[in-house]
């Protein structure tokens, strides 16, 4: 009778007989989600209209002093958005992971709501409010001080606006990288900077910022490429960033070249951060504060200065989520914008009409079918390359991996184009999938899949093989073992990545605009043609509420199934 250690090799060998077409046939769904649409796009860029390579479509994007300054303009905005995002975060993720200040279930609410909440909802809040002309708070200052100005002086169409909506969404990515750092941070080292004398502030920007190294530059940068991607706040906001400038390429001289090259640029400038963040940790070993020995977090003596921190989270939390919803909502329920918050001028009609609206319907329901759809897709191939990647012996581990993460690099606009030439030209011209549903779901499964395979793998990790080996033991098949043993136990992970990819996928911008045709409308799409004028204020704003209200009960959903989750 064989031994154990024979037992469980013959295990192993078993995951890995027989599952040859299993592994090419993920590395293969993956290479067409992701590196095919690169090809298109590099291609695209490096090609002239006889599909002749040439660097001429660079050189004539660089010659056009708009498309250097729209793209410096971005990286300088980008980098502002990281900086701020990166201040505040720390100072709110210090208070949440080492402080004892009240309130920490409201900052991590605020946060939750600020990641998942689409930027250009706000956006149309702070028109209403801080418009230069007719904005709510100009008219009070206005008012209040007496001044004769019919314009100002507040003005939310700058750069400074862009970065005030930008910066409650970097803070939230820079919260959940920091608080998990401090909160697992040997406080000893601490400890031993004081009792040799150091003062407070010196032991923290001495020791705890310098242990810190490697999550504050990743909140840097994982903010810094996010805002690179951003469209809806600088379009609304007339902002020029090489979003708004490949789209405009797009639709107004039809030069997908520049849009090819200029989608190309950004996603560079991400790598290159990436690269500078890898180079940055390259001696990981000075910031190893958990050892063998156990480890201890203790709480910071910061005394009344965790009262100032409380002030900041709500001023946080009411520039984020009270004040912009509470304007749209406002503003959704009035007949006329000028005659107050009177019961003759309340109304639910907007609400009302969006239903009733042939266009806003159909927006909603595409919306939910490709959330439905791409979501279930995620978590599918999420399953799949998470299995191949914790229970499987394969040469391709490595490239499942990197082909996973890849799209997360690259712009929504950027990808929005390589998808779309991946299928506008041959040889998948003929699959007909341009202007139709399908190229907007392949698009969101290929750019969110990151979420389905980390999320999933994370849950597989946690289950011992011995389980699945014991069933195998038993006679039980992999396809069998998979279902009887993991996909129960990991039900909560799938559950959730999949319900935080629907969140994710049901108010998408940046994809949808580029692929979006007539009959394609999404909400987020439709939410735009309204709000430039074929609904109105009022049905616009009506419309955000509704996205907001889907997008806040599906983040509730995952919120307590995750807590469940932890509970058992």
């Amino acid at each position: 009778m064989p031994n154990l250690r024979e037992r469980t090799d013959a295990g192993l060998e078993y995951r890995s007989f027989g599952s040859s077409t299993f592994q090419v046939g993920v590395l293969v769904v993956l290479a067409l989600l992701t590196v095919l649409p690169l090809l298109s796009l590099l291609v695209e860029a490096f090609t002239d209209a006889d599909r002749r390579v040439t660097f001429g479509n660079f050189v004539h994007a660089v010659s056009d002093g708009y498309n250097v300054d729209v793209i410096l303009n971005t990286v300088w905005l980008s980098f502002l958005v990281a900086a701020f995002s990166l201040l505040f975060g720390v100072v709110f993720s210090f208070g949440l992971a080492r402080t004892s200040m009240p309130f920490k279930k409201t900052l991590r609410a605020i946060v939750l709501v600020s990641i998942i909440s689409p930027g250009f909802l706000t956006a149309f809040a702070y028109i209403v409010l801080m418009g230069p002309n007719s904005g709510a708070f100009n008219e009070i200052l206005r008012a209040a001080f007496g001044l004769t100005q019919t314009s100002g002086p507040l003005n939310i169409y700058t750069s400074a606006g862009f970065v005030l909506l930008s910066v409650p969404m970097g803070i939230g990515i820079c919260v959940l990288q920091l608080v998990p750092t401090l909160t697992n941070m040997d406080s000893s080292l601490e400890e031993a900077s004081r009792i040799a004398g150091v003062s407070m502030a010196s032991t923290l920007f001495r020791v705890t910022l310098r242990l810190l190294t490697p999550a504050l530059l990743s909140g840097f940068i994982l903010t810094f490429t996010i805002s690179l991607s951003l469209y809806g706040i600088p379009q609304i906001l007339g902002i020029d960033v090489v979003s708004v400038a490949i789209r405009q390429s797009i639709l107004v001289v039809n030069d997908m070249k520049t849009a090819s090259v200029l989608s190309i640029a950004v996603t560079l400038i991400a790598l290159a951060a990436v690269a500078l963040y890898r180079r940055s940790i390259a001696m990981q070993k000075r910031y190893i504060t958990v050892g063998a020995r156990g480890a201890r977090s203790d709480m910071f003596p910061v005394g009344r200065w965790k009262y100032l921190i409380v002030f900041l989270v709500f001023a946080y939390g009411l520039i984020a989520f009270i004040l912009p919803y509470a304007t749209l909502l406002y503003v959704s329920v009035l007949r006329n914008i000028t005659h107050g918050l009177t019961s003759e001028n309340l109304t639910a009609s907007h609400y009302v009409d969006l239903f009733r609206d042939d266009f806003t319907r159909a927006s909603l329901i595409n919306s939910v079918i490709l959330s439905a759809v791409s979501a279930g897709g995620v978590v599918a191939l999420g399953l799949a390359s998470s299995y191949l990647l914790v229970r499987m012996k394969s040469r391709f581990q490595a490239s499942v991996d990197y082909l996973s993460i890849l799209p997360l690099g690259l712009a929504g606009t950027a990808f929005g184009i390589a998808v779309l030439l991946t299928y506008i030209n041959p040889p998948l011209r003929v699959l007909g999938f341009v202007g139709t549903l399908t190229i907007l779901a392949l698009a969101y499964v290929g750019h969110f899949l990151a979420f389905g395979v980390r999320g999933i793998q994370t849950g597989l990790l946690q289950i011992s093989p011995e389980l699945s080996e014991a069933a195998r033991m038993c006679g039980s098949g992999p396809i069998r073992t998979m279902k009887d043993v993991d996909l129960p136990l990991i039900k909560g992970s799938l559950v959730s990545t999949g319900l935080l990819v629907a969140v994710l996928c049901f108010p998408e911008l940046s994809i949808s605009v580029m692929l979006q045709s007539a009959d394609t409308q999404v909400v987020s799409t439709a939410l735009l043609t309204r709000w430039e004028g074929s609904g109105g204020l009022q049905g616009a704003s009506a419309m955000a509420i509704l996205i907001f209200g889907v997008v806040a009960i599906v983040l509730s959903v995952v919120y307590s199934l995750l807590s469940r989750s932890r509970r058992k």
